[in-house]
């Protein structure tokens, strides 16, 4: 098996061949007339059009050889097969052949067809590179085996790891979901200081640095301007929430970081049952925006948040 030096190598030789071809193997505007999924979502009717088309995206895998190609394309909205074949895909042919490797960005030109087995594919008549990759993919079926490579190559692990991306799609929805419902209960979105002259809101132990300008120390905030938003209600805005960074100089894991995304409100002429009462809502909002369902299953067990919360008092 050849070692990544090597790999690298071959690489560097297809790029400077590039060059010498007066190709750009780093252009910086693609020609792409469609993202993957919006090619799929109107196939039928770019297919029957024999309408050309022009897609962009990253090799995942390159398999077969003589006279038929297929390659899959990834362009972050959905995957596609491309179909090089002989003698109408010369040009395309010759291209793959020489210069594509796993990993590359290409452009593929072509029409739209359902192959033998029904796979909607695109047919290419022209490719030319987008950004050639100068190192392989981790392997498509193992991916990223070491736990640390895994944290420093974030990006590969993302890439070759589906659940990663859905975790980060749902983050996402999450935080849209969060910022939806407080808006629409009249809270006003705020930005507090992020660097403050003492920490509040929170016991942790805060990063330290120094204000050069004002000649002070200073610390990372390890609470999400909660005595910002106190000060913000005595100005007279009863209803603020903020969804910003938080840091804490402290222990960390994969599920516990330094760094981390946080949501605090404060909501005037209200108790806590009132503070109750919102954040179920808005926990149920989350579920069914995020995951379509209120209903979960979790450590063995089932619940449902559309049903009635339980209350538990303590006395203290």
């Amino acid at each position: 098996m050849a070692s990544i030096e090597e790999l690298r190598g071959e690489r560097l030789k297809k790029l400077e061949e590039l060059k010498g071809q007066g190709a750009n193997p780093y252009p910086a505007k693609s020609n792409k007339t469609h993202f993957i999924n919006e090619a799929f979502s109107d196939f039928e009717n770019l297919k029957n059009s024999e309408k050309e088309v022009i897609v962009g995206g990253r090799v995942m895998s390159l398999r077969g050889s003589g006279a038929i190609m297929f390659m899959d394309l990834f362009d972050g909205t959905g995957k596609m097969q491309a179909v090089v074949k002989l003698p109408e895909g010369q040009a395309a042919h010759d291209f793959v052949n020489k210069f594509v490797d796993i990993g590359d960005f290409i452009e593929v030109r072509g029409k739209l067809f359902n192959t033998k087995t029904g796979q909607e594919s695109i047919l290419a008549e022209n490719i030319s590179m987008l950004s050639k990759s100068l190192l392989p993919l981790p392997d498509k079926h193992k991916g990223l085996q070491d736990e640390e490579l895994r944290m420093r190559l974030r990006y590969l692990d993302i890439l070759t790891t589906p659940e990663l991306r859905d975790m980060l799609e749902k983050k996402a929805k999450f935080w849209k979901a969060v910022r939806e419902f407080l808006t629409e209960k009249g809270f006003l979105e705020v930005e507090t200081p992020t660097i403050e002259v003492t920490t509040g809101g929170a016991e942790a132990r805060p990063f330290a640095t120094h204000h050069n300008d004002y000649d002070l120390d200073v610390y990372m905030r390890i609470c999400i301007g909660e005595l910002w938003q106190k000060r913000l209600m005595a100005a007279g805005l009863p209803r603020t929430f903020e969804i910003g960074k938080a840091y804490r100089n402290e222990g960390s894991s994969p599920d516990h970081l330094q760094e981390f995304t946080n949501c605090e409100f404060y909501m005037a002429y209200a108790d806590f049952n009132d503070g109750m009462e919102l954040v179920k809502e808005l926990y149920r909002k989350i579920a069914n925006d995020v995951f379509g369902t209120t209903k979960f299953t979790t450590r063995g067990h089932t619940f449902d948040l559309a049903d009635e919360w339980r209350e538990v008092k303590e006395d203290f």
